[in-house]
């Protein structure tokens, strides 16, 4: 018997709710500011002081593959805690569904400390 039917079985027919498949994924967005390039006339090199700064933010989407229908988020890390952010937030979009979400094997996704609201169980790649 395979993850979908479990869920079936165990959580679907009990509390009634429609069971809904979801794919997630995160990914980070941002910048490393780079200058390549001055002009200044020929044979002189200009003091360039330069400050190496990082910008980014992850993007926390999980997506119902048959419809395409998605929720997305902009969260500031990659870490247990706004994943667990991010499923509160995808239980209360969905409150009358059973949610089954496919997790990739990221760090993050591991974690046997993600506490999930009742309506969301795993199914882990």
């Amino acid at each position: 018997m395979g993850k979908i039917e479990e869920v079936k079985e165990e959580r679907h027919c009990e509390e009634g709710k429609p069971l809904k498949v979801l794919a997630f994924d995160e990914a980070r967005f941002g910048l490393i500011n780079w200058h390549r390039r001055r002009y200044c006339p020929m044979g002189f090199r200009p003091p360039w002081i330069v400050k190496r700064a990082y910008e980014w933010t992850y993007l926390y989407a999980a997506v119902e593959p048959t419809s395409g229908e998605s929720f997305c988020m902009y969260l500031p890390g990659m870490d247990d805690g706004c994943l667990e952010i991010f499923l509160d937030e995808l239980s209360k979009r969905y409150p009358d569904h059973h949610l089954l979400v496919v997790l990739d094997g990221a760090p993050s996704h591991r974690s046997e400390r993600i506490v999930h609201p009742e309506n969301i169980s795993f199914l882990r790649l």
